[in-house]
């Protein structure tokens, strides 16, 4: 019975601390405008620019779902020799946008082996 007890405990660690990570949430940024602007060519998404530069490192470890649920689908995903994902959100100037104005920016999310955002970068 002794030696159940620091298993349990150790068990009970092990969960409470795998439910500490982020919920994928950003109160007050406003999601629905920036998943309804695909490939940035409405302008919502240059309009929530300064935002994202501001809460990017909120996002850090953040699973790919978790961005998912949060900024929609990606407007592109790539895979490198590492096999480490990448997310690209357009911003503005996407060639895919009938406005392009030629200024590409962009929000490019790394992930690393075990699925979380370790690298948030907008390339202006």
């Amino acid at each position: 019975m002794k030696r159940s007890i620091p298993k349990l405990l150790s068990l009970l660690l092990i969960l409470a601390l795998s439910n500490c990570s982020n919920t994928g949430d950003l109160p007050g940024f406003d999601a629905v405008s920036w998943r309804s602007d695909s490939n940035g060519c409405i302008g919502k998404r240059n309009e929530l620019l300064d935002e994202i530069k501001e809460r990017k490192e909120e996002m850090k470890e953040w699973k790919s779902e978790e961005i998912d649920a949060f900024l929609g689908n990606p407007d592109s995903k790539d895979l490198d020799k590492r096999n480490r994902l990448y997310y690209r959100y357009d911003i503005s100037g996407s060639e895919k946008c009938e406005n392009s104005t030629g200024e590409k920016v962009y929000l490019q999310i790394r992930f690393n082996a075990i699925n979380r955002a370790d690298e948030l970068i907008v390339f202006e």
